[in-house]
């Protein structure tokens, strides 16, 4: 098994998802962290990957922001445009 960061772990354990399906969404946070967006840029690129996303996705984001409540402000952004 590949080693993960720790912030990578946590996260993955709070998501619920599968460790393969997780890692696409994390991959993805870092290009984002990577790319220069401005505000409305960052709002288009949320409202279409929430539009992508599987249903089975659709979580309470109040259940999954208390559950998660120990990760980073960004991956707690991240969950939340997953939710």
């Amino acid at each position: 098994m590949k080693t993960y960061p720790l912030k990578f772990r946590k996260a993955l354990i709070h998501s619920g998802l599968s460790e393969v399906e997780f890692k696409t969404y994390w991959n993805r946070l870092l290009e984002v962290q990577k790319e220069k967006h401005t505000s409305k840029e960052l709002a288009l690129l949320i409202s279409i990957e929430s539009k992508m996303r599987p249903a089975y996705l659709n979580l309470n984001p109040a259940e999954e922001y208390k559950k998660n409540g120990m990760l980073t402000k960004i991956h707690k952004q991240f969950l939340r445009m997953l939710v």
